[in-house]
């Protein structure tokens, strides 16, 4: 039976429920289709149950921490079986916010089955035929899993299968210095595990800003973290009881042995079982190929969120979808800049971004940019809570407007949105300095730095010399 939509949307993750809600706002026939459960990794193996697990280890952190507040508990004792059902319960908690019953309560008709395209307009699910005026592909990613000798049978874990885990492992190999990588091994560390980060790039965090990385890098070696850049893995394999993982670093070949090895190399777009080849569709190793305005080759088709590799994150893949919601039924709709979405990787301390990195920006701009710094060991609020890892820094083109700003820090989160408005309004560097900051709180670090751009631009050179001068005289 053929059944006809005004949209169809391929993937029930953060990217296909807002483009589902978005179409369903303006009163079309909307399908979502999900072969797995809705929510997508997000919910399921992703975003929501690693905050839940990271929340779990900085308690553990707190614990060990508390002597240097005059707090005597002793070191904590981890149940990581209960660690985990923690992190079930919070899933549980959530879940009905993302439910098949609420989008139907939308209008939005669910369909839970494969998805696959028969011709350019018609999608065959499970048994049945859809045929849509729009289409988005959601279908999200999945580990990218390197071809490393030895490494499929030897065995390793991915972010989908550490949930089944039945006892924290002693120790642990993460291979691959992303944000998912980075987050299993502070998250375990801190439970208790020997970790070793092993990067094949010569630092972790390419794309983020390399000062406050390298920030990052050095707090999670001091909480035990061993971190390995540089690093070629050319061999997995079993010894004993262990496995075994060997690298490359110049030279030298380095083995490293572990109950477990964790795969955080990258993602690989979801859309083998899309069939593309019945369609226009082209496709990368990175995701599906699209436009601007996140059309793909077919022009009534929009891939969206992780499925086209733009920018990865459930915040990217919801603006994403809206931005593809909107072209699809207003053409003059404004494109998205992805340049310009914040980001923040959810370690501790955390770290956030918005807009162009220092090396981005005197790339475009040279040296024309004015680069302002304020360490939390000078924020009163930081050194109270005993958390000074960590730097606000703001990035401004000649004219001292914010082109770019970063936060390492516990509360980099919180902060992220007043930052974010900053920079994509390219406000003043120094615009912060007339806004109200309680006192003491960590948020005061960005009233420090745009102090910094003040008196820069205000108290110094030949103003600073005439400012004396006028005040001598009135004195």
């Amino acid at each position: 039976m053929l059944r006809e939509f005004d949209v169809l949307v391929i993937g029930g993750g953060p990217a296909g429920l807002a483009a589902a809600a978005e179409a369903a706002r303006f009163g079309l026939s909307v399908a979502l289709v999900e072969r797995d459960r809705v929510g997508g990794t997000a919910l399921w193996t992703g975003a929501v149950p690693m905050r839940a697990l990271l929340d779990c280890a900085a308690v553990a952190d707190t614990v060990r921490r508390a002597p240097g507040f005059g707090i005597q508990v002793g070191d904590p004792r981890v149940d990581f079986a209960a660690v985990l059902e923690r992190v079930r319960t919070v899933v549980r908690a959530i879940q009905p916010r993302r439910s098949p019953e609420r989008l139907r309560k939308l209008g939005i008709e669910v369909f839970g089955a494969e998805a696959s395209f028969v011709d350019r307009e018609t999608v065959a699910v499970g048994d049945e035929t859809v045929r849509a005026k729009r289409i988005f592909l959601a279908t999200g990613s999945r580990p990218d899993v390197p071809a490393v000798d030895g490494l499929a049978e030897t065995g390793f874990l991915t972010h989908e299968r550490l949930w089944d885990l039945d006892r924290l492992p002693a120790s642990l190999v993460v291979l691959g210095g992303t944000p998912t990588g980075i987050q299993v091994a502070q998250a375990l560390a801190r439970l208790g595990s020997q970790v070793t980060l092993v990067e094949k790039k010569d630092r972790l965090l390419e794309g983020q800003d390399g000062e406050l990385a390298g920030m990052l890098a050095e707090s999670l070696q001091a909480e035990g973290v061993h971190i390995l850049t540089g690093a070629e893995v050319i061999q997995v394999l079993r010894r004993g009881d262990g496995k075994v993982m060997a690298v490359r670093t110049g030279e030298e070949r380095r083995e490293t042995e572990a109950e477990e090895i964790f795969i955080a190399a990258g993602r690989a777009p979801n859309v083998e079982a899309l069939h593309l080849e019945a369609t226009d569709i082209e496709t990368t190793r990175v995701g599906v190929v699209v436009d601007g305005r996140f059309r793909t080759t077919e022009r009534h088709v929009w891939a969206i969120g992780d499925a086209n590799g733009k920018l990865f994150g459930s915040r990217a893949a919801e603006i994403q979808a809206r931005a593809a919601v909107h072209d699809a039924l207003f053409p003059w709709s404004r494109q998205v800049n992805l340049e310009r979405v914040a980001r923040l990787l959810a370690t501790d301390p955390a770290l956030a971004r918005a807009g162009l990195t220092e090396e981005q920006a005197r790339r475009r701009f040279g040296d024309d940019v004015k680069v302002y710094r304020h360490p939390l060991t000078e924020v009163d609020r930081a050194v109270c809570r005993a958390r000074t890892a960590g730097m606000v820094k703001l990035i401004a083109d000649r004219r001292g407007r914010l082109v770019g700003g970063h936060i390492l820090g516990a509360e980099a989160g919180e902060m992220l949105p007043a930052l974010a408005r900053a920079v994509a309004a390219r406000e003043p560097a120094d615009g912060f300095t007339a806004r109200f900051h309680a006192y003491p709180t960590v948020a005061e670090g960005m009233l420090l730095a745009s102090r910094r751009a003040r008196e820069e631009a205000f108290y110094s050179g030949r103003r600073l010399a005439l400012l004396k001068k006028l005040a001598r005289w009135w004195v």
